[in-house]
């Protein structure tokens, strides 16, 4: 696999894998359904997936990460787990329905927790309400009527001509039982596209002012009163009142830097295949468009 990329050039369509900047399409996707009016923020999962295991978590807490899941990252390593086999978000919530026990979860709503789980889990919501499967929906109500020619969801279909990834001695990653989980991650796209996506979301093109505005309302305290994560999106407040939107991704040598600087109309975006560590300290260019006192400072979380 990959064969065809080896020694082969970044160009301005070169794809990347977005890893957890891909958790904003998502994000976005279930604010465009309950803009809609297809969907509640306030219901309940199992209202949408009725075999969901755990009561008393609402589509919102899966949103902003408080929905005290924990990643499945980590119970996924279970013996019971068929690590042969490249397994589907379905896959995922079978294990989580028949293991239930397994799964660690404080009680919602929690204190902010980040874990993958809850993306995987509102990418089956999406699908389930939009009839749609999840790439699918993406590309018809974001990619293709924003132009963003170059960026798609990863699957099976497309693996052999997804942009690789390497571990910082050059050796390709090989493609592990839980790569094809999606919602959570797998969006591939180029920084280019990357723009398209932040000018649509200034510019309200496909978002009314209220559903930005809930996107980026802060919803949980992390650090010092000024990390903080909305729906979808880490919001950094800076005691001067500026406010950096933004969200990191990293997943199996995949990093990514998406930094939304709203005051100033600019964006960072840096995309790496090569477990690029460095590019967390990216949030310092953010000094040098507006006073957000980031220099000497690294990003934080991913």
């Amino acid at each position: 696999m990959y064969e065809k990329y080896q020694g082969s050039k970044v160009n301005n369509r070169t794809a990347f894998d977005l890893a957890s900047v891909a958790k904003t399409f998502t994000a976005m996707a279930v604010l465009k359904l309950s803009e809609e009016k297809k969907i509640n923020l306030t219901d309940d999962v199992t209202k949408y997936i009725p075999d969901f295991p755990f009561t008393g978590i609402s589509i919102k807490m899966l949103l902003s990460h408080t929905s005290g899941l924990e990643d499945y990252v980590k119970f996924m390593q279970s013996p019971e787990v068929d690590k042969s086999s490249n397994l589907s978000n379905t896959d995922l919530l079978n294990f989580i329905i028949k293991n239930k026990e397994k799964v660690k979860i404080a009680n919602a709503p929690a204190p902010f927790n980040y874990s993958n789980t809850n993306f995987a889990m509102l990418a089956l919501v999406i699908e389930k309400l939009s009839n749609q499967n999840y790439g699918d929906y993406l590309s018809d109500k974001f990619f293709k009527p924003l132009g963003m020619n170059d960026t798609y969801v990863f699957n099976a279909g497309n693996a052999n001509n997804a942009t690789p990834s390497y571990y910082k001695n050059g050796k390709a990653y090989d493609i592990k039982f839980l790569d094809f989980i999606y919602g959570d991650k797998n969006v591939y796209s180029t920084v280019r596209d990357m723009m398209k996506w932040d000018k649509a979301l200034r510019e309200g093109k496909i978002f009314n002012k209220e559903i930005l505005a809930l996107a980026y309302t802060p919803g949980s305290k992390l650090i010092a009163d000024q990390s903080n994560y909305g729906l979808g999106w880490r919001i950094l407040l800076v005691p001067n009142g500026k406010k950096i939107i933004y969200h990191n991704g990293w997943w199996h040598g995949n990093r990514s830097v998406f930094i939304r600087l709203l005051d100033e109309d600019a964006l960072i975006v840096i995309l790496s295949n090569s477990s690029f560590t460095t590019i967390s300290n990216s949030r310092k260019l953010a000094d040098l468009f507006g006073q957000y006192k980031q220099t000497g400072k690294s990003i934080v979380n991913f």
